[in-house]
């Protein structure tokens, strides 16, 4: 499902305080406009997971998206590639789910959110 389309009371997959994978519900979404300027980070892990994200997006391990460089390690796999590119959407999406940390999976790829 585009983050774009998932809504408030729909199921999503969140990890408990021990790491461990819970099922939860997403209790909040936002959409923020964007100019046609705005840069994302095209992320692509080892593994073969890539996701396009924006570069303030937090990571689960305190970091930001954009601070990703290739050769770091991020959810189990290497960065190949965090190339920053003009995104041309109109605006940007997150999700927030129900549990002890807020965090869930984009394309496969574990995050924080940014709706606390």
């Amino acid at each position: 499902v585009l983050v774009k389309d998932v809504q408030a009371g729909m199921a999503v997959w969140t990890t408990d305080k021990t790491g461990r994978r819970v099922s939860g519900v997403v209790t909040k979404t936002s959409k923020v406009s964007v100019p046609p300027t705005h840069q994302m980070v095209h992320l692509v892990l080892d593994d073969g997971r890539e996701l396009l994200v924006s570069t303030g997006h937090p990571t689960v391990d305190g970091r930001i998206v954009g601070d990703l460089v290739t050769g770091d390690l991020y959810d189990r796999a290497h960065v190949v590639a965090s190339d920053r590119v003009i995104y041309g959407g109109e605006a940007t999406y997150d999700i927030l789910p129900s549990g002890e940390t807020g965090y869930y999976w984009a394309n496969g790829i574990l995050l924080d959110n940014t709706l606390r």
